[in-house]
């Protein structure tokens, strides 16, 4: 073909384990707007293998350039096969970086160290891959599940067991029962709707689960109230435990304040690697059709001192991988909302929620296309975490904040690695 990829825009776009073959230029991110600026922001290509290209990747980067744009960065590229050019200035013709070798790691850009930034374009020094989260010299990757071959019959709905997914029944004693009475070669099946669940629910070390269309676990109740004794609501598997957990297409969210809950807390390791882990699995918090904290009560107030409003308090902790568990993450978005969805406002509001995502994990962890945004005390936390990699991360801070600051909702607790200030 002429050209594999062509990135007409982007803030930030990843590609993994690409094989391009037979191409006139592999990927393509060289276009300009009405003004001539790059319209790509970055891009990451990892463990890819190009055959037969003339150009692996097409670009107008100059390092007199102000700004970020067109940020590339190779990481264990092969371009060994008939590719002499492996990037290529489009303004100027001129050959880059060579090809017709493999690539371990080279990037243009801005690089930091700490506040210090330069412009950069060349090799750089190759990350470490750990064993642990490796195969065959590339990142372990695990494609989401279809069970295109699983017959319809395998699959158990929740409603088997009476849950009613209605919004305001409680449906945590059927969720439970189906996850306690699922056998080898099930798939637990949540129809669409919302499902109320008010106690810890206990996720066996070996499940599997699909949502239908994102259905909404809702978190209610009284048991998840106090920040000071926080409790854990979808609890993946027990300490020690190690099992093939498999979860995807699902929402979790909280039914109006729960400031002591710990949404999601992750136990198990996997019993292969990458073989426990979420896909398309995202947490929503306020701003939405039945949480109770949307714009009518939790509007932002900018001008005027803010003290938060209980009424507005989200969760304790959205998801946490403590240190007996790994995890495998793709495509999953940890957003407490700073605006109105459903009303007709669509103003700013004010969630007040803890923490997003908390990994102490050292058996390995991989963050494939995450995004925590507007906690409070911190989105991302790694706290005695080894063995841990991440391919894009987006986060966005707390909107209020100083109005009040970030001390004042939730109380700093060492146990869950807040700051001290």
């Amino acid at each position: 073909c002429q050209t594999a990829v062509y990135m007409n825009w982007n803030w930030l776009w990843s590609f993994h384990g690409l094989t391009i073959n037979n191409a006139n230029v592999g990927i393509d991110m060289s276009a300009l707007d009405g003004n001539g600026n790059q319209n790509v922001g970055s891009i990451l290509l990892a463990d890819s293998k190009l055959n037969n290209v003339k150009v692996g990747v097409l670009t107008n980067y100059n390092v007199n350039q102000n700004g970020t744009a067109g940020t590339l960065i190779l990481d264990n590229v092969d371009a060994t096969n008939n590719t002499p050019v492996m990037v290529k200035n489009a303004r100027s013709g001129a050959t880059i970086l060579n090809g017709n070798a493999n690539i371990a790691s080279w990037s243009q850009g801005r690089a930091y160290t700490n506040s210090n930034g330069k412009a950069v374009q060349g090799t750089r020094a190759a990350v470490s891959k750990p064993a642990a989260l490796t195969s065959g010299g590339k990142f372990a990757t695990h494609t989401r599940p279809q069970y295109e071959t699983v017959p319809a019959s395998s699959f158990v709905s929740v409603k088997s067991k009476g849950a009613k997914g209605d919004g305001s029944t409680d449906d945590t004693a059927a969720i439970q029962a189906v996850f306690n009475s699922v056998s080898s070669g099930q798939i637990v099946y949540f129809d669409h709707g919302a499902y109320v669940i008010t106690d810890t629910i206990k996720v066996p070390k070996n499940i599997k689960i699909v949502g239908e269309v994102w259905p909404l676990i809702m978190v209610g109740g009284s048991k998840f109230k106090d920040q000071n004794n926080p409790q854990p609501v979808w609890q993946v598997g027990q300490p020690g435990d190690v099992g093939t957990v498999e979860i995807q297409d699902l929402i979790f969210e909280t039914l109006g304040p729960q400031p002591g809950a710990i949404i999601m807390e992750w136990n198990v390791a996997g019993a292969s690697q990458a073989g426990a882990g979420l896909w398309d699995v995202h947490f929503r918090i306020g701003g939405t059709a039945g949480t109770q904290m949307q714009s009518d009560r939790c509007v932002k107030t900018p001008t005027v001192t803010t003290n938060p409003n209980p009424s507005c308090f989200g969760a304790f902790l959205l998801v946490h991988v403590t240190s007996s568990g790994s995890i495998y993450m793709e495509n999953t978005w940890l957003w407490v909302a700073d605006h109105e969805l459903d009303l007709a406002d669509h103003s700013q509001i004010n969630i007040y929620n803890g923490r997003g995502l908390l990994v102490e994990s050292t058996k390995g962890t991989w963050l494939w296309g995450t995004a925590s945004e507007h906690n409070v005390l911190y989105n991302y936390a790694f706290n005695n975490a080894q063995n841990v990699y991440s391919n894009i991360l987006q986060t966005e801070t707390a909107y209020m904040q100083g109005n009040p600051d970030a001390r004042v909702p939730y109380t700093s607790q060492s146990k869950y690695a807040d700051p001290d200030w």
